[in-house]
Order: structure tokens, then C-alpha cells, then sequence
């Protein structure tokens, strides 16, 4: 058995940069729920981190694990690229700058890192769905009445996919028993 957790994080958390607009980003990577994420983004704040663009494994995937091939299978994650957004700019042009010249290029960065990747491989078939500005206060809400989690507009892709990884290729993240 591995840590399928430390094994993304070691993969994806700060191993990629994306060019765009004349400037290289450095590609974070977190998982977890929206609390999880509102302590991430606020720790980037207090180091003076670029917080985006940002790669966030949602929680709630099931993970099946087959002992007898040892792999390890990630099914129906769910897997947000994130950036900033502009308040007043319209779909077109998002689609035209922030969509076309950043997140794509992330989401097709993930899939070569991941195809690259000896051990690891996710479904040749998956969804995206496209997320123009995303109002996050409205969507961390944990109820009607209560007080948002997150503040601020994204533009976001969600990829929907299942991961899968072969156990003997990362050895270092072994769970010892």
C-alpha cells in the first residue's frame, strides 16, 4: 500500500512553471476540501506566495486499492485548475486570454507530467467542465446563512478523471505495516 496523497503532491506541488503573458508561473498543487483550501491560499498570502495558478485535487474520490496488482486507483476525481479573475471582463475575452494562454496550457501540462510519469496514467476519456468567474463566496457558503470560506472570482477548468498508479514505481511512499 502506498500514499496515493504524497505521491501527487511529490509529482505536482511546485514541479511545473507556465508561460503566459511575457511571465513564468510556478504551478501549485493542494487537496483536500475548501477549508483545506482557504488555509492554503491564506498561507500563500503570509509568505508572499503567488497563490495561481493553482492545481487542487477535490476531496470525496474513492480509492481502490488491488492488492494482488498493486496499483492503486484514484476513480471520479475531480480536479480544479485555477486562476484569478477579472471582474469586469467578459466570457469571449476570458476565453480568449485566461482560458487560452494559462489554464489550458495547465490542464495539457498535467496530462504530459502525468503521461511522462512512469507508474501513473489517467483515463484516455474524461470531462471538463468550464468554470468562468467562479464566485467563490458564494460557493463555499457551508450553509444558506453562513459565512463564506473563501472570498474573490476564479476562471476555472474541472477536470473530472480517475487516476491510477502502480505501487512498485514509488517505493518511497510505501505504507509500512
Amino acid at each position: 500500500m502506498i500514499s496515493h496523497n504524497l505521491v501527487l503532491y511529490d509529482l505536482l506541488d511546485r514541479k511545473m512553471e507556465v508561460e503566459a503573458w511575457g511571465k513564468n508561473f510556478v504551478i501549485n498543487y493542494m487537496e483536500g476540501d475548501l477549508y483545506e483550501l482557504a488555509k492554503k491560499l491564506e498561507e500563500y498570502n503570509r509568505s508572499n506566495v503567488l497563490k495561481f495558478p493553482l492545481i487542487w485535487l477535490v476531496e470525496g474520490y474513492d480509492t481502490k486499492r488491488n492488492h494482488l496488482e498493486r496499483k492503486t486507483t484514484l476513480e471520479d476525481c475531480q480536479i480544479l485548475f485555477i486562476t484569478s479573475a477579472e471582474l469586469n471582463d467578459r466570457n469571449q475575452k476570458r476565453f480568449s486570454t485566461t482560458y487560452k494562454d494559462l489554464l489550458y496550457k495547465v490542464l495539457s501540462m498535467f496530462y504530459e507530467k502525468v503521461i511522462k510519469t512512469s507508474g501513473i496514467s489517467c483515463d484516455n476519456v474524461d470531462r471538463i467542465r468550464v468554470y468562468p468567474l467562479k464566485d467563490m463566496m458564494e460557493e463555499s457558503k457551508p450553509t444558506a446563512s453562513g459565512d463564506p470560506v473563501l472570498s474573490g472570482v476564479w476562471d476555472a477548468l474541472s477536470l473530472t478523471t480517475t487516476i491510477e498508479i502502480k505501487n512498485e514505481c514509488f517505493p518511497q511512499f510505501e505504507i509500512k505495516i
